[in-house]
C-alpha cells in the first residue's frame, strides 16, 4: 500500500465546470429531411419562449414524418482528459470504433446535460493532455485554448476558475469545491526517542510535578512548627523514583506525609510502567509534511505539480504571500509538473521512495490512494475474488423487513415503449399512411388516452402535432379535444407545410382551444415559418410571429404566442360566482 498521508495546504481554489457554446451558421437544407428539421428550430424557438418548469412535450406525428427529422439534435464537440475520479480515459481495443472510453462523474454529467438540452456529443482530448492557460504571447493552451479558438463546443472539466482563463472562455455556475492536498511516501517505523513521555499525559505529567513541590513545602512547613532543623527532603524523591528509605520514629506527622505519598506513587508508577510496557511495541512513522510551508523549509523535498492547472497559473501570477514562496521554489528547480495520464508512474516511481511529495486536489488524492490500495497484496486476491464472484456477499444476512419509498413515475402507471420521463419529450408515431380514417381515429383515440396520462404527471404540456396530411390533422386536433389532453395551461402547435387556405376545416376546433399553426415555406432558398392564431367567434386568422433560420423568432403584432383569447370577454351573473366559488374551493383557475 503507498504510504500516503493527505494533509490540509494552506490554499484552496474553487473548481467549476466550463461551458463555452460557439452558434454557427445554418447551412441551406437541401430536402424534405432537413426542411422539417428547420421547422423543429422554429418549433423549438417558439416552445422555449412560452416554456415553464416542469412542462412536457408531447410530439404527436403521422406514419410519414419521422420525429427525428423534426428534433435534429445538433453534434457537440466536446474535449476532455483524464483526471480522476471527475473524468477517467480508458483505451479500448477497437479499430474502427472510438479510440478512448471515457467514464467518470463528469460524463455523467455530460450525458445529462446531452439529454436535457437534446444535442449529442464526440469527446476529443487536447494535444498536449492539460487543462490550458494562457501564455505570454497571448495563446492559450490545452483544453482551454481549444474552447477559447472554438475548436470544441464545450471543455469539460471541472475547471478552477481564474482570471486569466476567465479573458478567454465563459464558466457555468460552480459545480464542486476542492482544496489542495499534500500526497507523500511515510518513512520508515522509528523508535520515538520521546516515548518515555507517552504513558503520561502532558496534564498529568504537570499535575504530579506540582504535587511534588506542595509536599515539599508543606513538609517544609511541618518542619518549622515542630522545630525540625534539618528535614529529609530526599526520601520524598527515593520514593519517585521506586527506591527504598527510612524515617524517624519519633518523627510521626513526617511518617504520615511518606505513606499518603507512597500510595500514590504507587498507582502511578504502576499505571506508566503498563502504558510504557504496550508503547515499545509502538513504532512511530514520521509525517514532517502537514502544510505547505513545511514542503517550503524543506530544500531537499521536490514537489510535484499537475501541468498547467488553475493552481499552477494562480502561483505564477502571485505577488505576495506563501504562494509566491513557490514561485520562488520553482525557479530554483523544486518543483516538477505532470500530466494526470502519468499519475501512476509518478505514484509508483517518484512519490513511494521520495523524496519528492505530489500537490493536488483532494479527490484525486484519494482516488490514487485508493487505487494503490486495491494494487497491492493486502488487498489484491479479495479484489480479484470479489470480481470473479460479484454479489456474493449481498444475501449472507438479508434483511427481514423493508422500507418502499417509490416515488410516482410513468413506469407505474403504463408500458410503453420509447416513453420519455416527465418534464422532457415524450413521441408518438401514428402509422396512419395505407389505413381507413375509421382505423386512424382509433388508433389517434388510443394515443390520445395515454398521451392525457403524461399530462397528469407534468405541470403543463405543449403538444406538438407535425404532420402535412390535413385529415390527419383535423382527427388529431378532433380527439385531442374530445379526449381532454389540453386544459388551457396546456398548448397545442400543429406544424405543417401545407398553405393556410387547405386548413380552413380546423377553425373551428383551433379557435376554442389554446392553440396555433406554425406553417413552413420551404419553396425558397432559406425555408421561412409562420405562426398563426384563430381567433375566436369570428373567421379570422391572424399571423402573430415568424421564424428564419439567420433571424430567429420575431413577433409580427403585439399579441403574445398562445395569447388569451377569451380576456376581452367579461362574465357576470349568479352562475359566475358559482364558478368563482367551487374555483376558490377547489384551488382551480
Amino acid at each position: 500500500m503507498l504510504p500516503g498521508v493527505m494533509t490540509a495546504a494552506a490554499a484552496s481554489l474553487l473548481l467549476v465546470l466550463t461551458v463555452c457554446l460557439t452558434v454557427a451558421q445554418l447551412p441551406r437544407p437541401q430536402g424534405a429531411g432537413e426542411t422539417l428539421s428547420v421547422a423543429g428550430a422554429a418549433v423549438a424557438a417558439v416552445a422555449a419562449t412560452v416554456w415553464r418548469p416542469r412542462c412536457s412535450v408531447i410530439l404527436l406525428t403521422d406514419g410519414t414524418t419521422s420525429s427525428t427529422t423534426v428534433f435534429t439534435r445538433p453534434l457537440l464537440k466536446v474535449t476532455a482528459e483524464e483526471f480522476p475520479p471527475h473524468v477517467e480515459v480508458r483505451e479500448t481495443a477497437n479499430t474502427s470504433g472510438p479510440r478512448f472510453r471515457f467514464s467518470g462523474a463528469m460524463t455523467r454529467v455530460l450525458e445529462l446535460l446531452a439529454l436535457s438540452l437534446n444535442f449529442t456529443y464526440t469527446i476529443i482530448r487536447p494535444p498536449d493532455g492539460s487543462f490550458g492557460t494562457k501564455l505570454s504571447n497571448g495563446t492559450a493552451t490545452g483544453m482551454v485554448g481549444m474552447v477559447g479558438r472554438k475548436e470544441i463546443d464545450l471543455g469539460l472539466g471541472p475547471f478552477g476558475i481564474t482570471a486569466v482563463r476567465a479573458e478567454i472562455v465563459d464558466y457555468t455556475a460552480p459545480i464542486v469545491n476542492d482544496y489542495l492536498r499534500i500526497l507523500g511516501g511515510r518513512g520508515k517505523p522509528e523508535v520515538d526517542p520521546w516515548g518515555f513521555l507517552l504513558p503520561l499525559a502532558p496534564a498529568v505529567w504537570a499535575v504530579m510535578l506540582a504535587s511534588l513541590v506542595l509536599l515539599l513545602t508543606t513538609v517544609l512547613l511541618l518542619s518549622f512548627c515542630f522545630s525540625v532543623r534539618v528535614p529529609m527532603l530526599s526520601m520524598y524523591f527515593r520514593v519517585l523514583l521506586q527506591e527504598n528509605t527510612w524515617v524517624s520514629s519519633d518523627r510521626w506527622w513526617e511518617r504520615m506525609v511518606l505513606g499518603g505519598w507512597m500510595i500514590v506513587m504507587l498507582v502511578l508508577t504502576l499505571s506508566y510502567s503498563g502504558n510504557l510496557m504496550s508503547l515499545l511495541a509502538v513504532r512511530y512513522i514520521p509525517q514532517p509534511f502537514q502544510f505547505l510551508r513545511d514542503l517550503l523549509e524543506d530544500p531537499s523535498t521536490t514537489m510535484i505539480w499537475e501541468y498547467n492547472t488553475a493552481y499552477v497559473n494562480h502561483f505564477r501570477t502571485s505577488e505576495s504571500g506563501i504562494f509566491q514562496e513557490v514561485q520562488k521554489a520553482e525557479a530554483a528547480g523544486r518543483i516538477s509538473f505532470v500530466l494526470a495520464t502519468e499519475y501512476p508512474t509518478m505514484q509508483d516511481q517518484l512519490v513511494r521512495e521520495g523524496p519528492y511529495v505530489f500537490v493536488g486536489e483532494d479527490l484525486t488524492i484519494k482516488v490514487l490512494m485508493g487505487q494503490d490500495f486495491s494494487n497491492t497484496e493486502a488487498g489484491l486476491y479479495d479484489y480479484w475474488m470479489e470480481s470473479l464472484n460479484r454479489n456474493s456477499t449481498v444475501c449472507v444476512r438479508p434483511p427481514t423487513k423493508i422500507t418502499v419509498r417509490t416515488s410516482l413515475s410513468l413506469s407505474n402507471i403504463w408500458e410503453l415503449g420509447g416513453l420519455g420521463a416527465p418534464w422532457g419529450v415524450t413521441v408518438f408515431q401514428v402509422a396512419a399512411e395505407g389505413k381507413s380514417p375509421n382505423m386512424t381515429e382509433a388508433l389517434l383515440s388510443r394515443l390520445v388516452a395515454q398521451a392525457r396520462r403524461v399530462r397528469q404527471v407534468s405541470w403543463c404540456v405543449t403538444v406538438v402535432v407535425v404532420s402535412d396530411d390535413s385529415a390527419f390533422l383535423a382527427a388529431s386536433a378532433e380527439w385531442i379535444f374530445k379526449g381532454r389532453l389540453l386544459v388551457w395551461t396546456n398548448r397545442l402547435l400543429a406544424v405543417t407545410r401545407r398553405p393556410l387556405s387547405h386548413l380552413r376545416h380546423l377553425h373551428t376546433s383551433f379557435s376554442m382551444m389554446n392553440a396555433m399553426l406554425l406553417l413552413l415555406d420551404d419553396t425558397s432558398d432559406y425555408p421561412r415559418c409562420s405562426v398563426y392564431v384563430h381567433l375566436p367567434y369570428s373567421s379570422q386568422v391572424l399571423q402573430v410571429a415568424s421564424w428564419a433560420p439567420h433571424l430567429g423568432l420575431s413577433l409580427t403584432t403585439n399579441i403574445p404566442l398562445f395569447p388569451e383569447k377569451f380576456d376581452r370577454y367579461q362574465y357576470s351573473g349568479a352562475m359566475i360566482k358559482v364558478l368563482e366559488l367551487l374555483a376558490h374551493s377547489i384551488n382551480f383557475t
